[in-house]
């Protein structure tokens, strides 16, 4: 009789604990699922961070994937606006080596030199073949009629040249769009043109006006192709 007592007690004790097994299951995951409901209500999301705390890849997964593809989204943007300043600082200036800079500016600097004193020979050559051909070279000055001399000739084809060099130069350092070469041969050949008026009115003779005209356009026919093209080399 003691026998069976005790194994009674044995089942029943062992039905009890399987029994509350399950119970104890159920109240974890609603106390689970209660600290997440109040996580997801709470504006500040401090409940919502200690309640996913412990169940992780639910809320807490999805915020950190709504972050990760924030960045995503803004990383290419970045790099996109990031090449686009370095394509436009390349369009506007160049890589020049350090070394070959001084170099190139001291070329540039003796070629437009060069040029300009191009246009001094083409002026004392057109009065030289002028004087050789019985032309007298004379302009109507002040009512009176005076001799142009080769020392006239040099000076104003040399102010010329090196008026034109300072404008260029100046050009260079100011502007970029349009191209300061083309702002530049435009500006001279407005200011050839306007010129040609003093050979026109004070030039003696059909001859004299001629060589007049010559003295103008021979200086500018050298600096106008040669000045720019002194820097593009």
């Amino acid at each position: 009789m003691p026998t069976p007592t005790k194994v009674g007690v044995r089942r029943s004790g062992g039905r009890g604990a399987e029994g509350r097994a399950p119970d104890a299951r159920r109240a974890a995951r609603r106390r689970g699922w209660e600290a997440r409901g109040r996580g997801r209500r709470d504006p500040s999301g401090a409940t919502g961070r200690r309640a996913t705390a412990g169940t992780p890849g639910h809320d807490q997964g999805r915020t950190v994937t709504g972050q990760d593809t924030t960045r995503t989204q803004e990383t290419p943007q970045r790099e996109r606006a990031r090449e686009a300043a370095q394509e436009a600082a390349r369009r506007t200036s160049p890589p020049v080596a350090p070394g070959r800079t001084a170099a190139s500016a001291r070329r540039r600097r003796v070629r437009r030199a060069l040029a300009v004193g191009g246009a001094v020979a083409a002026s004392l050559a057109v009065w030289a073949v002028a004087v050789a051909a019985g032309v007298e070279v004379e302009a109507v000055q002040g009512g009176a009629v005076r001799p142009v001399g080769p020392a006239a000739v040099a000076v104003a084809s040399l102010a010329a040249g090196l008026a034109g060099w300072a404008l260029l130069a100046l050009l260079e350092r100011t502007v970029r769009r349009p191209a300061p070469h083309r702002l530049w041969t435009a500006v001279a050949v407005a200011f050839l043109v306007l010129s040609l008026v003093g050979p026109l009115t004070s030039g003696t003779g059909a001859a004299g006006t001629a060589v007049l005209l010559l003295l103008h356009t021979a200086p500018a026919a050298v600096l106008i192709p040669l000045l720019p093209r002194a820097a593009c080399r």
